[in-house]
């Protein structure tokens, strides 16, 4: 798969590799609140947000979109809302990168 005349790999695992890591989260539900601060502050549209098999675009500071078994398409969501719904289902890790072409 090609990004801007720029090879771009197809699975997430292989795309988390790729770009600069703006913001980590790992297994912390006491940094949680200040990590949603910072997140506000720092995340921009086209940013890439990572979990256990998945992959989203920010949109903006507040909302993602992606395709999610949760709705059965691709949707358009606030991230606290899908955010709270993996940390639901066990998926507690999430890295934010952005992607320079």
């Amino acid at each position: 798969m090609n990004f801007q005349n720029t090879p771009f790999p197809r699975n997430s695992s292989q795309q988390l590799q790729l770009g600069t890591k703006i913001l980590e989260l790992k297994n912390d539900n006491l940094k949680r609140q200040l990590f949603y601060e910072e997140y506000r502050n720092v995340v921009k549209r086209g940013d890439l947000l990572f979990w256990l098999g998945h992959v989203a675009i920010a949109l903006n500071n507040k909302e993602i979109i992606h395709a999610n078994s949760f709705h059965m398409n691709t949707t358009k969501e606030r991230f606290d809302t899908a955010y709270e719904r993996m940390l639901s289902h066990g998926y507690k890790d999430l890295t934010i990168k952005r992607i320079n072409f």
